[in-house]
Parts: C-alpha cells; structure tokens; sequence
C-alpha cells in the first residue's frame, strides 16, 4: 500500500482531529532521521522539523537520531 498517500491523508487527518480543540496550539511527533520517506510525509503535511529538541538514542550497539517535528495552529 505505500505511494498510495495514505500515510499524508492519516498525517493531515490526525492534525485537523487535534486542532478541533482550541487548547491545541502544536503538533509534534518523533521519527528516526534514517527514515526518510516518513520524514517526506509529514514534511508534506506541513510538520517542521525542530532542531532544539533532536536527540540520539542508544538501540543495541547503534545509536539513532531521534528528530522531533513540529505543526503549528495556522
């Protein structure tokens, strides 16, 4: 099923369910920096990344760079 946009679709789905809450100025999720057609995605549903609040994390013997994404109320 991938190239189908159904990753965009759920992406944009989710943000505008979370934005029905007036409270609810921001957005953000975390996604693996070798993960880069899901980083396109969210990219594509106008996530930025924010690189304030980038980390590593430690998996077995390798470690991973965490990159948090951020959307904001327009």
């Amino acid at each position: 099923m991938r190239g189908k946009g159904l990753g965009l679709h759920i992406a944009n789905k989710m943000a505008e369910t979370l934005f029905e809450d007036p409270t609810i100025t921001k957005v953000d999720l975390n996604v693996f920096d070798w993960n880069k057609v899901t980083i396109k995605c969210y990219q594509n549903a106008g996530f930025q990344i924010n690189t304030i609040d980038t980390d590593d994390l430690k998996v077995g013997n390798e470690v991973w760079k965490r990159l948090n994404m951020v959307l904001e109320r327009k």
